[in-house]
């Protein structure tokens, strides 16, 4: 028993021993695998950095081939350049040429110029002779425009003397019309004329302006009233709800009168209009008022009693109405013309409506009579 227990502890302690040295191999290979683990570690790294420096490679062979690239474009260029230089230094010597020929006209201008300077300095010695001439010609002038300044002023004399007599004259044997007086008169200048219209009862001499250059000079008797002025229309809605009378400068008998005896006569009326109507669905919303007192539907420049403006005659109305105001479109239109029926003229008064919001308006304007003839 003692001799196997000795065994047994003997081949325990080689299986310790086995045990350790199996340990130790272990150990060792398991540093054997963390070398072999780093070596391939190291080999992997070295594969990359072998793929990194073959992708350099390859980018360094890309750039020498863009730079070769580069360098052909670059040369073909500089061949073209030298090809321009080339043609360049032709050009100059052409140039050059061209400048020797210039240079020889240069030389020949030159000498033209001299000439034409001699000539010059001739023609200026010739100028200031005859300045010297235009200076005595001058003075020659002045006298003769001092004596027709002197003319002048005796002519003016003498037209004003005779229009004082013609003024005396008329005063002391008056005419009927100033177109009389400028058929008896043919210098007579337009102003205030007494006049003597035929069939007056009373007050025979009425004094009246005369337009004596109208109407190709006929004489022209102008009658005026308080106010010619372009008058404002507002705040007056219903039909001829504006009033405004007309006040002559001479009598209402005079006036007729003078018309009897005049061939013809007329007055400007014009109204300026912005959404404000002279008519309204066959209504007569604005008219005037004739000497004897009647409601006239009819303006300048249309037919007497027709109801229309002058427009209205032609059918070129805005809108296609009888008149430019009846448009109504919140624009500013206009109605203008002259009144020649001597039967009913002048305006006694004038009416208009349709006013009465604050964006509607009208002006008016009303000229003179004015008969000839």
């Amino acid at each position: 028993l003692q001799q196997l227990k000795k065994q047994i502890q003997s081949q325990e302690a080689e299986i310790q021993n086995q045990k350790k040295k199996i340990q130790a191999q272990e150990n060792k290979a398991i540093i054997q695998e963390k070398k072999i683990q780093s070596q391939a570690k190291k080999i992997k790294d070295q594969e990359n950095k072998a793929i990194i420096q073959e992708k350099k490679i390859q980018s360094q062979a890309t750039k020498i081939k863009d730079q070769e690239n580069k360098t052909n474009i670059q040369e073909k260029k500089i061949q073209s350049q030298e090809k321009r230089i080339q043609e360049q230094e032709n050009k100059t010597i052409i140039q050059e040429k061209k400048i020797e020929g210039q240079e020889n006209k240069t030389n020949i201008q030159e000498n033209k110029i001299q000439s034409q300077e001699k000539r010059i300095q001739e023609q200026e010695n010739k100028t200031i002779i005859q300045e010297k001439k235009i200076e005595s010609q001058e003075n020659k002038t002045n006298i003769q425009e001092k004596e027709i300044q002197n003319h002048e002023n005796m002519t003016r004399r003498l037209e004003k003397q005779n229009q004082d007599i013609v003024k005396r004259i008329n005063r002391l044997h008056p005419l009927p019309s100033c177109s009389a007086l400028v058929i008896k008169h043919s210098s007579t200048r337009s102003g205030m004329y007494y006049i003597n219209p035929q069939g007056l009862s009373s007050s025979p001499l009425v004094q009246v302006y005369c337009d004596m250059t109208s109407k190709n000079g006929v004489g022209v008797t102008v009658i005026g009233y308080d106010s010619e002025s372009r008058t404002l229309v507002n705040g007056y809605e219903s039909a001829g709800s504006y009033k405004r009378k007309i006040k002559y400068d001479i009598s209402m008998e005079q006036i007729v009168a003078i018309m009897n005896q005049s061939k013809n006569c007329e007055q400007f009326i014009k109204y300026e209009c912005y959404d404000s109507v002279m008519t309204w669905k066959s209504n007569t919303i604005a008219w005037w008022v004739s000497r004897q007192g009647w409601k006239m539907n009819y303006w300048g420049g249309a037919a007497v009693n027709s109801g229309k403006c002058a427009c209205g005659m032609t059918n070129s109305c805005a809108g296609g109405g009888t008149c430019n105001c009846d448009k109504n479109d919140f624009a500013w239109r206009e109605d203008s013309g002259y009144l020649t029926d001597k039967n009913t003229l002048p305006v006694t008064e004038l009416r208009f409506g349709d006013t009465g919001h604050p964006i509607e308006k009208g002006y008016y304007t009303l000229g003179s009579l004015r008969c000839w003839g």
